[in-house]
């Protein structure tokens, strides 16, 4: 790819999409500050920061709402390994619970599950206004259950079985990493 590039101005609108999230602007900034030429800067993968930052992606407080013991190491696993802190519940009311005593980055959530469903969860934070952001993963990926899910309050919705690296470039879409 060969492009003239500028000055500043040109950097900036050429690579850092409008509305600006925090990963988008961290990479931009370690873009900037490289000592690599302008007209060399790539564009990098959506999956990682440029091997030359010094920036540290930023670390989350997550709540993962999941019943499946397996789902739970899985997931659990990915994002502890990313440094991130994880607390686990199994159902719905004991997420409700975490979420009255502590304060969540994001919260990953089933929707079937045994006590309280995420659709109940989803329902009773939206009518006490709680403000944590929420993305659920469900195998139930029909247009009318996505559309519940958002109607509801959920950023996102995410088909299971779950990948690393979806799960990573949905964070960074929504601004949390």
């Amino acid at each position: 790819m060969n492009m003239q590039l500028k000055g500043w101005d040109d950097i900036v609108n050429r690579f850092l999409p409008k509305p600006v999230t925090p990963g988008e602007l961290r990479r931009a900034i370690s873009q900037l500050a490289s000592s690599t030429p302008a007209s060399a800067i790539a564009i990098q993968s959506e999956l990682e920061l440029p091997q030359h930052s010094n920036l540290a992606l930023p670390k989350l407080n997550i709540l993962l709402v999941e019943d499946n013991l397996v789902n739970q190491h899985v997931v659990q696993t990915w994002l502890s390994q990313a440094g991130h802190t994880v607390q686990v519940c199994e159902n719905g009311q004991l997420a409700l619970d975490q979420l009255q005593q502590y304060p969540y980055d994001l919260v990953l959530m089933d929707v079937q599950m045994p006590v309280m469903d995420g659709y109940e969860v989803l329902a009773e934070l939206q009518k006490k206004e709680h403000n944590t952001v929420v993305i659920v993963i469900s195998a139930d990926i029909q247009p009318k259950a996505v559309e519940r899910v958002l109607a509801l309050g959920a950023l996102r919705s995410l088909q299971k079985p779950l990948n690393q690296q979806q799960l990573h470039q949905v964070l960074l879409e929504v601004g949390l990493l």
